[in-house]
């Protein structure tokens, strides 16, 4: 706690995440890219300019007052050791073109979720600061589901951060955090610190766990495709979780996952989205029913959303390719990418984060066992 943490990112789960270190002794700097301060829908702004983060957790509100809150990259790193980068993957490569400058022998990056960033950090480090001791750690999930409530003031849904309750969060009786450094020779250099941030974490065989056990990669884009109607016609308050995860759509996301777990074992390494899948199905029937947690939670509004871009651009892209280097069959993965890339008009394969993108388009699945140590 006597040295100060990074936290970069500027949006929902950034904005949790700097709030509830800060609210348990954490001395936080706040980062966000200068460009994306500056938006008009900036939840960042009103931040930089008080310092003060209004925190909700179920009936109860408390005020963070955020050590630092700055877009100088500078100012965010040079005097911390570990680096939470929390944002949708699209946005990793305005963080790193801006951090590797400033990186400094030691430092600690963790990427939450990962899907797969830590691939290209470590190829864009090589690239342009090839003698740097960086260590790079991916995890499968953020800490926090958390909804931007008003100016400077962050609803927090679930948290799986420092001393939260599981009477509070239930899920945190069922799904676990699959943590692991690339390469995994790294793996113990900060682990222990980060089992403190977030108690479920657990040390995975290698990065590949923590990329193929992100839950929203088998659970948004099917489910938003299946609904595609429904989030074009602009039904008001219409829930994704409530109204649209019915029964026949939930078969498909099983059905997906259990095809990820099969690419994933291809690589020799087991999922661990959670605890027990049984659990977590039900679980997440209760929450989407009467009096679930997920039931007003609303939305998307249009098709053009993070559960598309982020999820299956940067989740499902480099997975189905991965499956094609191991000879695996992805029906399910590929016929989504398919879907989506004719519907937004956009080839996913090419825009999104694939093996060029990754620095893995010449390496064999062998060769990649072998990267990830």
């Amino acid at each position: 706690m006597n040295q100060p943490i990074a936290v970069l990112g500027g949006g929902h789960a950034g904005i949790a995440t700097a709030a509830d270190l800060t609210l348990h002794g954490y001395k936080v700097n706040f980062y966000e890219v200068p460009e994306f301060a500056a938006r008009d829908t900036s939840n960042f702004k009103p931040i930089l300019e008080t310092g003060k983060i209004e925190v909700i957790v179920k009936d109860n509100t408390r005020q963070a007052n955020i050590r630092k809150v700055t877009t100088d990259i500078r100012e965010a790193l040079d005097d911390v050791k570990l680096i939470l980068m929390v944002m949708s993957a699209e946005g990793h490569e305005a963080f790193f073109n801006r951090m590797i400058p400033r990186l400094q022998d030691g430092q600690v990056v963790v990427i939450e979720p990962g899907n797969f960033g830590s691939f290209r950090l470590r190829k864009l480090l090589k690239e342009k600061t090839p003698s740097r001791k960086i260590v790079i750690y991916e995890m499968s999930q953020p800490y926090y589901v958390a909804r931007v409530a008003g100016p400077a003031k962050i609803n927090i849904t679930f948290s799986f951060g420092p001393e939260a309750n599981p009477k509070d969060y239930p899920i945190r009786n069922i799904w676990t955090f699959a943590t692991a450094a690339n390469p995994a020779k790294d793996n113990d250099v900060a682990f222990k610190e980060l089992q403190v941030l977030c108690p479920e974490s657990f040390l995975a065989k290698n990065v590949l766990v923590p990329c193929f056990s992100n839950p929203s990669n088998f659970l948004h884009p099917i489910t938003a495709l299946m609904n595609a109607g429904f989030i074009e016609h602009s039904v008001e308050q219409f829930s994704l979780w409530r109204d649209g995860a019915t029964q026949s759509v939930v078969r498909a996301e099983q059905a997906q996952s259990d095809e990820i777990d099969k690419v994933a074992q291809a690589y020799g390494v087991e999922t661990s989205r959670m605890k027990n899948k049984e659990n977590v199905y039900n679980a997440m029937k209760e929450w989407r029913g009467p009096d679930g947690v997920f039931r007003n939670v609303y939305g998307p509004g249009k098709l053009r959303h993070r559960y598309i871009v982020e999820d299956l651009g940067c989740g499902l892209v480099p997975i189905a390719q991965l499956a094609k280097k191991a000879g695996v069959p992805a029906p399910i993965t590929d016929g989504l990418i398919a879907i989506a890339s004719a519907a937004l008009e956009e080839d996913f394969l090419k825009t999104g984060h694939n093996m060029e993108y990754l620095g893995l388009e010449k390496l064999s699945k062998q060769e990649i066992m072998k990267l990830v140590g």
